[in-house]
């Protein structure tokens, strides 16, 4: 049935009132009706002709139809041209099925009828079970070559035992996709429901599916695709290389019918074999004819590689090497149109030299008997002159067969008659010879071959030019005799520590070469070149062991031309230990030392070694890694250096100080100066009293005037002790001081160096200055070198030197050259041991991520701000760009962590809880009921303050120390909570994350999570360190799916790059990038 309301559901877009106009415009010609098949054809006029196919079933329902245009192609349903026949279908169908049509306002379209008919076609499978027939589908292998090129393609017989054409493949595929039954005869119905294909057959199919969905989906793409269709003749399937490729594979073990340049062959098989390949060389006149016997037969490549060939009726898969080989042979006698190859007699040489012994590894190759009585033979004798052209280099070439000169860069010069005779060259001989030329960028010019670049000039005499002298004579004009390569001979260095005038003596040894070309030399070595061209015309080459690592060294030092020039060149002794280690690591290159020298080196080096002994009055029992690390600073203060105690935190950096300072006293009292944060300048003062009572501690504090006060008694001290904040303000009234020693606890106050906190310290006088950090580096290398500013000034260059040389290379480029560098400088005057290495006694810590979901209300209001963040930060950089930006994304993201912690943070009257509140209630009380104490941190007071009232409703007694809390309150609270008072400390996390000793909790939760890692094991550090008896069990606290989760794995991917200071190899941390801020605001 057709009507109305079906042509209106299938047409597409505007194509049924185009469609109508086009068929009342009798633009429908052609219009045919199959009976065996119920299917019509037609072409229909526009711009061109399209052809059209409609399909109806047995029902004289319809069943699917096509068109050639590209609308059809791009867009579902009918196109303009398919409801044009559709309509002339419709007027006379009558004639056609011999029924009225009757109008159907309920209309039925394709798609439902494809539904239909394939739950019609299941329902019969179950009702009544069929017998299943074996179906075969047979390929016909067609392959043609002409003038265009060659072509391939498959046609198919399809049946039982009776076989009929298939005319029309993807029909043939389409009703197989859609269960459709397709009649080809009154013999043979195809019924894909009771169809069983052969395993060939299947095979078949699937690579024309396969090659059938692919075009469908390109024809898609492009209104061009149907073009090049590989079914643009459905009776043929055009095969590609790769389809020709999966074909042959698939009847790999089958023979098949085949058509050969419209000859049928039968029963073709596929051989994993070479083919017989015979050839014939003939002297003719002017030089050889090369032909291929193929009597009467043909000898085709039927893919482009050549992997298959067509010959004696069998197709041929063969190996690489012989389809290699025969591919340009065979290309050559297609485009001869015939199977010969003319030689002239100029080429005989290159044809026996190069090709001949390439055709015998495929073939059998006959040679006229004759031929061999008219070859010139005479040996090869090859000779190179060179001499100097520009800032390059030229080359004449003489090839020599007996009297017979030649020169392969002057092209009028022609091989002299021989008569009859060919002259019978070594072309391989040859080529190798000029190919060693060629690699270097020679061109002929004027009868040589030339190159004006200097670098290849260079390049070749240190890689080609030994191996030219191998193979052939080479002559140098006197001009080019000093263009060679000197070998410079090896530097050495002395270095001597002098104890009268306490400093390093340095001393080069360098050979012939004078100062003016060492300078020269490093010139060119810090431009990274390989070479230095002396004034003759002669290279040294730079990539010597021994001349790297002295370049590097002069260039680490620092040193100037108008060191270089001096004999022994004077340096602070604190470059020994760099120089020192140069020495040991580089075997190629010397440097003798004295005996104070080695001296000074072993005793910063090994300071166990040194017989310092604990001083008396020392309360207590030092470990051995603190009876080393007082003996190390000890040492590098008996030389006048400086150093960085950054021991693990919990291992005591504070008691090792004070026995340096005890010890030091009985040698000569004077005060010692102590600068820390504010919350521990009484920490040292009671650290003092417990281990050192003996020492005289004052504590510079309170109202300027007692301040004042106080200083002036500092003669009488052997500690003073102030906070960073006080010294910015006094810092003129310690100008008339100088101290013994002068140490920064908690360094990492001074890690800006543009801060007052790090210029007012760096003002201070002493003989020697250490610092004590368990985190000398939290972000970046600047904060590494503003502490060595501090202990070394000088040491690690000004800060722009230090940048450009270390900072820049190591955390933009990951140069590991520049890191080992770095190490080398640093390594001899940082001592940092672990807890982990040293204390062996100290119970577990068990670190744990506890992940809870948001309340409800909380993550629809995480969401929405989430995508209000989003805006805001598009906008901002926008308006502002990444680096003008800081304070509004600090902001941003700030307000999604305090609604991770509770929205109450920030709105007033929020009533929808937080999942990580309760979760910490519940975590609380099982750790309350299990006997723990608890150390709780959070970075948010005001977080600190909710917790405050839930601890209050859960009756669990606690302490509260925030940045408001007194130094003196902050002694008493935790000795307090260390006698047992109280089960819960809140702490703020900047606030008491550093410099307080609370072994008395066994637990540490971390409400929220902080940037950097460090921090965070700073405040856990709290409860794990020295004194601590029992295992310590850490918390971290993270919301699922939040910025939170986002902070905890940046978090881990910066410990993984921890302590890089004294394990090379690892990369520094960095601050985050565009990238990483990014992320942050992702979903």
């Amino acid at each position: 049935m057709l009507t109305d309301g079906i042509i209106r559901s299938e047409a597409a877009g505007a194509s049924y009132a185009k469609g109508r106009e086009y068929y009342l415009d009798g633009a429908v010609r052609s219009l045919r009706f199959s009976e065996e098949d119920n299917r019509f054809t037609a072409r229909v006029t526009g711009w061109n002709f399209y052809s059209v196919s409609v399909n109806f079933d047995q029902q004289h329902s319809l069943r699917d139809y096509e068109c050639d245009c590209p609308a059809f192609q791009k867009y579902q349903g009918a196109c303009k041209h398919v409801v044009a026949v559709l309509m002339k279908i419709q007027k006379d169908w009558k004639t056609y099925f011999g029924t009225e049509l009757i109008d159907d306002t309920l209309p039925l379209t394709l798609a439902t009828r494809k539904l239909l008919a394939f739950y019609r076609s299941n329902l019969t499978d179950v009702a009544a079970p069929v017998q299943p027939e074996t179906v075969n589908l047979i390929p016909i292998f067609a392959f043609s070559i002409m003038s265009g090129g060659k072509t391939s393609w498959l046609e198919f017989m399809i049946g039982t035992e009776r076989m009929y054409v298939v005319k029309d493949i993807p029909r043939l595929l389409e009703a197989l996709a859609n269960n459709q039954e397709l009649n080809y005869g009154k013999a043979f119905s195809l019924q894909p429901s009771k169809a069983v294909f052969t395993d060939s057959s299947k095979a078949l199919l699937d690579m024309l599916s396969q090659a059938y969905t692919e075009e469908k989906d390109r024809s898609r793409w492009s209104y061009s695709a149907s073009a090049g269709s590989a079914f643009s003749d459905p009776r043929r399937f055009k095969l590609t290389n790769t389809n020709l490729l999966r074909f042959f594979a698939v009847m790999k073990d089958r023979s098949f019918a085949a058509q050969i340049n419209q000859q049928s062959v039968g029963d073709v098989q596929i051989r994993a074999e070479r083919p017989p390949v015979n050839l014939s060389v003939n002297a003719i006149s002017g030089g050889l004819k090369l032909s291929m016997n193929l009597a009467d037969d043909v000898f085709y490549g039927l893919d482009k590689d050549f992997h298959y060939l067509y010959h004696r009726q069998s197709i041929y898969q063969v190996d690489d090497a012989f389809a290699k080989q025969i591919k340009p042979l065979l290309n050559c006698f297609s485009d001869n149109r015939k199977p010969e190859a003319y030689i002239p007699a100029t080429l005989v040489s290159d044809f026996i030299d190069a090709m001949l012994p390439a055709l015998e590894t495929i073939g059998t190759v006959h040679m006229d008997d004759s031929i061999n009585n008219r070859f010139f033979r005479e040996p090869l004798e090859k000779r190179v002159f060179l001499d100097k052209y520009g800032d390059g280099m030229s080359a004449r070439i003489e090839l020599q067969y007996g009297k017979i000169i030649l020169n392969p860069a002057d092209p009028t010069t022609a091989e002299p008659s021989l008569q009859d005779k060919w002259l019978l060259r070594s072309t391989a001989e040859e080529s190798q010879l000029l190919g060693l030329f060629r690699k270097h960028g020679f061109t002929a010019a004027a009868g040589k071959l030339v190159q004006s670049d200097e670098m290849e000039t260079y390049n070749f005499l240190q890689q080609t030019l030994p191996e030219l002298r191998d193979i052939a004579e080479v002559y140098h004009t006197d001009e080019f005799k000093p263009v060679n390569i000197k070998q410079m001979e090896k530097i050495t260095a002395g270095v001597r520590l002098n104890t009268d005038r306490d400093m390093l003596e340095l001393s080069l040894h360098y050979g012939d070469v004078s100062p003016k070309d060492l300078i020269e030399l490093l010139s060119a070595y810090k431009l990274k070149k390989r070479y230095h061209r002396l004034r003759d015309g002669s290279f040294i080459p730079l990539d010597s062991p021994d001349f790297q690592t002295a370049a590097n060294l002069i260039q680490q030092l620092g040193l100037r031309t108008a060191d270089i020039e001096k004999p022994v060149i004077a340096l602070p002794k604190y470059r020994a230990m760099y120089l020192d280690s140069v020495a040991r690591e580089n075997t190629d290159f010397s440097i003798e030392r004295n005996s104070a020298f080695k001296r000074m080196v072993q005793d910063i080096r090994e300071p166990q070694d040194i017989e310092y002994t604990v001083p008396k009055g020392i309360k207590g029992k030092l470990r051995e890694y603190q009876k080393t690390g007082f003996k190390w600073l000890k040492s590098l203060a008996n030389y006048g250096f400086g150093g960085i105690l950054a021991d693990d935190m919990g291992l005591g950096k504070t008691l090792q100080v004070l026995t340096f300072i005890l010890l030091d006293k009985a040698e000569k009292p004077a005060p010692s100066l102590v600068i820390a944060p504010t919350s521990l300048i009484y920490n040292w003062q009671e650290e003092a009293a417990k281990f050192t009572p003996d020492l005289k501690v004052i504590v510079i504090s309170g109202q300027q005037a007692e301040r004042q006060e106080r200083l002036q008694d500092i003669g009488q001290a052997d500690l003073v002790v102030t906070s960073y904040g006080l010294i910015k303000r006094d810092i003129e009234l310690y100008e008339e001081f100088t101290f013994k020693y002068c140490f920064l606890d908690e360094a990492q106050n001074v890690k800006n160096p543009n801060t007052m906190n790090a210029k007012s310290v760096k003002q201070l006088k002493a003989s020697s200055y250490f610092a004590l950090t368990g985190t000398p580096i939290e972000n970046t290398l600047t904060e590494l070198w503003s502490i060595f500013d501090f202990i070394m000034p000088g040491y690690l260059r000004t800060h722009k030197q230090f940048t450009s040389r270390f900072e820049t290379p190591i955390v933009k480029n990951g140069d590991q050259t520049a890191l080992q560098e770095l190490n080398r400088h640093i390594k001899p005057f940082i001592l940092r041991r672990m807890k982990k290495t040293v204390l062996k006694e100290l119970p577990e810590k068990i670190e744990s991520k506890m992940t809870c979901e948001m309340t409800d209300e909380q993550a629809k209001l995480y969401g929405a701000w989430l995508l209000q963040a989003q805006a805001e930060f598009e906008q901002e950089m926008v308006a502002n760009g990444f680096a003008k930006s800081q304070i509004k994304i600090l902001s941003l993201l700030t307000r999604l962590r305090q609604i991770c912690c509770h929205p109450s943070l920030f709105l007033e009257n929020y009533q929808g809880g937080s999942g990580k509140l309760e979760m910490l209630q519940e975590i609380l009380q099982d750790a309350i009921d299990g006997g723990h104490r608890v150390l709780l941190f959070s970075q948010f007071t005001s977080m600190l303050g909710m917790i405050q009232q839930d601890l209050d409703a859960m009756q669990i007694s606690y302490h509260y120390l925030d940045g408001s809390t007194k130094a003196e309150e902050r002694i008493r609270l935790v000795n307090s909570f260390n006698s047992g008072e109280k089960a819960v400390f809140l702490i703020s996390l900047k606030a008491g994350g550093t410099g307080l000793n609370l072994t008395g909790a066994d637990m540490v939760i971390h409400f929220d999570p902080w940037w950097n890692p460090a921090v965070e094991d700073q405040a856990t550090d709290r409860a794990y360190r020295i004194g601590q008896k029992n295992s310590v069990q850490v918390y971290k606290l993270i919301t699922r799916n939040t910025i939170e989760d986002k902070i905890y794995t940046l978090q881990q991917k910066k410990k993984e790059m921890i302590d890089a200071l004294i394990k090379p190899g690892e990369n520094f941390l960095t601050k985050m990038s565009e990238d990483e801020i990014r992320e942050l605001f992702r979903q």
